[in-house]
C-alpha cells in the first residue's frame, strides 16, 4: 500500500510510480476497453461521455480565474471544462483536456477518494495542498496517459510513415527529422489527422524515439 503524504494536517496517497512500459500498458488496456474499434482520430468525447459515463460540463471563466482548463469532480462522475475551450477553434485543447481528466479518472481513484472538494475553488485548494512533487507526478501521469490514448504508438508510427511517403513523393530526397523545420511540418501534418496539437505529436514522437531516425 502506498504511503501517505501530509501537508497542513491533510493526508493524501502518494502517487504510484509507473515505469514507461507500465504507463503504455495502462493506455493500451484503456483503449482496448473504451475504444476497441481502434479508429482515428480517437473520439475522446464519446469515450468520456458515453462509454465512461462521465458528464462533460462547460463552465465559464475557470481558466481566466484559476488558470485551469478543466477538472474532474470529487465523485469522479463529471469533467468540468472551461467553456471557452469547448468550441471548435480550440478543439485540440478541448480534446486533450478530456483525455487528461480521463487519465485522473482511470489512474488516480485513491487520490480522489481521499480528497474533499465541492466546487472549483475547493478543487484548487485541494490541488494546492498536495506536496509539489506529488502534484507534479499526478499531473505528469495524466498528461502522459492523455498523449498515449490520443496518439497511440502504433498509430503514430503508421501516420509518420504516411507523412514521410508524402514528403518523398513531393521530391524531398533527404528526410532528416532532426531538422526542426521538417520535424515541425511533419508534426503539424500528423496532428491535423489525429486532431491533436503539433506539440503533443512532438512530445509523443520524442518519447518513442521517432525523431532520431
Amino acid at each position: 500500500m502506498a504511503r501517505n503524504s501530509s501537508q497542513g494536517g491533510k493526508k493524501y496517497p502518494k502517487p504510484v510510480w509507473f515505469e514507461d512500459h507500465e504507463m503504455r500498458e495502462e493506455a493500451r488496456i484503456f483503449l482496448d476497453e473504451f475504444w476497441p474499434e481502434g479508429t482515428t482520430p480517437v473520439d475522446i468525447e464519446q469515450i468520456a461521455d458515453v462509454r465512461a459515463s462521465l458528464d462533460i460540463v462547460p463552465m465559464p471563466g475557470i481558466f481566466r480565474a484559476y488558470e485551469i482548463d478543466g477538472f474532474l469532480s470529487n465523485d469522479m462522475t463529471s469533467i468540468f471544462v472551461d467553456e471557452g475551450i469547448a468550441g471548435g477553434a480550440t478543439l485540440h485543447r478541448y480534446r486533450f483536456t478530456l483525455a487528461h481528466e480521463l487519465g485522473h479518472w482511470y489512474l488516480h481513484e485513491r487520490l480522489y477518494e481521499a480528497a474533499r472538494f465541492a466546487d472549483v475553488r475547493d478543487f484548487v485548494r485541494f490541488r494546492d495542498e498536495l506536496p509539489a512533487k506529488d502534484r507534479a507526478n499526478y499531473e505528469w501521469q495524466a498528461s502522459q496517459f492523455a498523449g498515449l490514448i490520443l496518439v497511440p504508438p502504433d498509430v503514430l508510427r503508421e501516420t509518420l510513415e504516411r507523412a514521410l511517403d508524402r514528403a518523398r513523393n513531393a521530391g524531398i530526397d533527404r528526410i532528416d527529422l532532426a531538422n526542426d523545420a521538417l520535424r515541425d511540418y511533419v508534426a503539424e501534418w500528423i496532428g491535423r489527422r489525429l486532431e491533436v496539437s503539433a506539440s503533443v505529436v512532438l512530445r509523443r514522437g520524442a518519447d518513442d524515439g521517432l525523431w532520431r531516425r
